[in-house]
């Protein structure tokens, strides 16, 4: 059978049946979209052999419909009149007859010369009204919403408040979104700038989109307080050292910010930033002599973790079963349905398994964690699937093995000690004198707990070790995890030498818990020289400090005092200590680690998506300031914003003095 033929979608020749067809169109004789016949908007002349569009005509705009339009090549098409109807040149032709059209209520400038005194008045604005357009700025900043959504909130606010309708367009809501970033941006470079000191961290990244950019974060003192706070987002052309410092360069220029008040640089452990020679580092300290490099002390210790998993056989043989049991149910879900139905049945839980690499940092923890609470249901899921799938008999008779479980559960204590030092290592504001002595301390506890003379397993693990045969035992490979834990603690150790804050030990608490007279004087000495640009006479700070350790001395062994952080509380609170608390101030802006620069990338990746992938630099930038500010607690203060937009971006008013 023949296919029917195609519909023909030309004709030879204009057919006049064409004017006769309806269409919503705009008219020059209503403000809205009418329905009108062809025949009213266009004519045809047949002699001639030319349509022309009535109303283009008489605006006399440019173009072919309004001197009469000929087509060529017999090809005639009813689409080619609606198209016009559309086309820019038509509508606004429509527009200037519009515009003439006394009947009709003028619009834009015209309307705007038109109105009385009285109607201006009723029309523009009041303050309230503003800040609640702000307000909804904000909210929508909250909900991580496009700024393109503003326009729908503000019409749904319009009908239980007075809203004006000329200033709910999109445009004015990315006005409003720079004052409330203008007013954040202010507020925080005055406060740095007013600082003594501050600490600047920096990591480098790139968005959805694959652009290079640098975060910033500052650490500084306000009053006896520390803050942290987004610095911003600087686009990178390149990734060099160079480049990098040349932006950070740019960036104090443009806020008008001090390089010699920087007195420590703290980033991951990339040789473009921290190298020897050539890193953003090295090429800070020949600006700045004073200044302090410090490797964030979360990528030390993940670091010094994975460089010991990989020197022992045993933990990759338990990495192995690890990955597979993730990878059966993670790429499978009849796989993870039925180990749902088992875990049902045998009354237990089912805990979504976690890869490896999930999480930065804590990602072995949660592996770990996941399958010693899944422990029972794996082997009844394995022994039902072993005698069909070799690697289900493979993960069967690894999880049988009680050798296996022991050295799971011991790992797992282990990795859980972990864990909480990354938590600490994690706490905003952090400084390198506290997450020290945190390390020390976790790093002995591990060592006197499973290194000593005697092996503490824990409650767990004994439980396991009473319930088994000696045969059973005898696969526990103790040794292997002693040799774990041992190298483990040795690079530790070499990621936290003793010596790392050696200037600063005059104000470790431990030692000052019991001072002699000499102690800490040397110390005191070499800070007071490192950083004789700021500093008063040395002797005035040495004769304060030989007091202070006394003092500080009784508050630690009543346990008032028990940190560094709670040790610079108490040299602010008493006068006679304010030469000395000028130098400590220094160690009290040092920042630990760039945790802050990664929960940045995690913001930015929430707010720039696959969705919002064309969100330029500049608004990302704002959106993820007013974001951070939110999160620390801050509130914003919105009669400020709109002072700051009536200043700068109030048209209207300015039209109408």
């Amino acid at each position: 059978m023949s296919a029917e033929p195609k519909r023909k979608r030309t004709a030879n020749s204009f057919k006049k049946d064409w004017l006769d067809e309806a269409v919503i169109t705009a008219t020059p004789t209503a403000p809205d979209d009418q329905r009108v016949y062809l025949r009213d908007v266009f004519v045809y002349d047949e002699n001639e052999g030319i349509i022309t569009c009535l109303y283009c005509q008489d605006a006399m705009v440019s173009g072919e419909f309004s001197n009469g339009k000929k087509w060529y090549n017999n090809v005639c098409k009813l689409d080619f009149l609606k198209r016009h109807l559309k086309s820019k040149t038509h509508l606004y032709g429509v527009q200037k007859l519009r515009n003439k059209n006394p009947l009709l209520p003028a619009h834009g400038i015209l309307k705007m010369l038109s109105e009385t005194p009285e109607e201006r008045n009723r029309k523009r604005a009041c303050k309230e009204e503003i800040v609640i357009l702000i307000d909804n700025i904000l909210l929508a900043v909250k909900m991580n919403s496009s700024l393109l959504s503003v326009q729908d909130i503000n019409d749904h606010m319009a009908k239980y408040v007075r809203i004006p309708e000329s200033w709910r367009s999109k445009n004015y809501a990315f006005e409003f979104l720079e004052s409330i970033d203008v007013v954040i941006s202010q507020e925080i470079m005055e406060e740095i700038a007013s600082a003594d000191f501050h600490t600047l961290t920096v990591d480098g990244s790139t968005d959805i989109s694959v652009s290079k950019c640098l975060i910033l974060y500052f650490k500084y003192r306000v009053s006896f307080e520390y803050k942290t706070r987004f610095g911003g987002i600087i686009q990178l052309k390149s990734c060099d050292a160079s480049s990098i410092v040349t932006a950070i360069e740019e960036f104090y220029k443009k806020y008008r910010l001090e390089l010699d008040k920087m007195v420590m640089f703290t980033s991951d452990g990339a040789a473009v930033m921290l190298g020897r020679r050539n890193s953003v580092a090295a090429k800070l300290k020949e600006r700045i002599p004073h200044l302090v490099q410090q490797h964030c002390v979360a990528h030390r210790e993940d670091l010094g973790i994975a460089d010991t998993w990989k020197e022992v056989k045993l933990l990759q043989d338990i990495e192995t079963l690890m990955r597979t049991i993730y990878s059966m149910f993670s790429r499978s879900t009849i796989n993870r349905c039925k180990f749902q139905d088992i875990a049902a049945a045998c009354e237990n839980e089912a805990i979504a398994f976690k890869p490896l690499n999930e999480v930065r940092w804590l990602s072995r923890h949660f592996a770990l964690q996941a399958i010693i609470r899944n422990y029972d249901s794996l082997i009844a899921y394995f022994e039902e699937m072993k005698s069909n799938d070799p690697i289900s008999k493979y993960c069967f008779k690894k999880l049988k093995n009680n050798g296996v479980r022991i050295a799971l559960e011991v790992l797992n204590a282990v990795f859980e000690q972990l864990a909480a030092l990354c938590k600490i290592f994690q706490r905003q504001g952090l400084t390198p004198i506290d997450a020290q002595n945190f390390a020390h301390a976790k790093i002995n506890k591990l060592r006197q707990k499973y290194l000593g003379d005697t092996t503490f397993w824990g409650e767990r693990v004994d439980n396991l070790l009473a319930r088994i045969s000696e045969e059973e035992i005898a696969t526990f490979d103790s040794e292997g995890l002693l040799d774990f834990i041992r190298l483990l603690c040795d690079h530790l150790i070499e990621r936290f030498p003793e010596g790392e804050v050696q200037d600063w030990v005059a104000f470790d608490c431990a030692a000052l818990k019991s001072p002699c007279y000499t102690f800490g004087i040397t110390e005191i000495k070499a800070l007071c020289s490192k950083y004789e640009f700021v500093l008063p006479e040395r002797s005035i700070i040495i004769d304060q400090y030989t007091d202070f350790k006394y003092a500080i001395a009784e508050k630690i062994k009543a346990g008032v005092v028990s940190t560094f952080a709670d040790l610079i509380n108490f040299m602010f609170q008493h006068e006679q200590f304010r030469e000395l608390a000028k130098l400590v101030d220094i160690g009290g802006t040092f920042l630990a680690s760039s945790v802050e620069c990664e929960r940045g990338f995690s913001l930015m990746n929430s707010i720039k998506t696959k969705l919002r992938n064309r969100l330029g630099e500049r608004h990302l930038d704002m959106i993820m300031r007013i974001k951070s500010y939110q999160r620390d607690g801050c509130v914003i203060d919105k009669v400020k914003v709109y002072e700051e937009w009536v200043s700068n971006k109030d048209r209207r008013e300015k039209v109408g003095q």
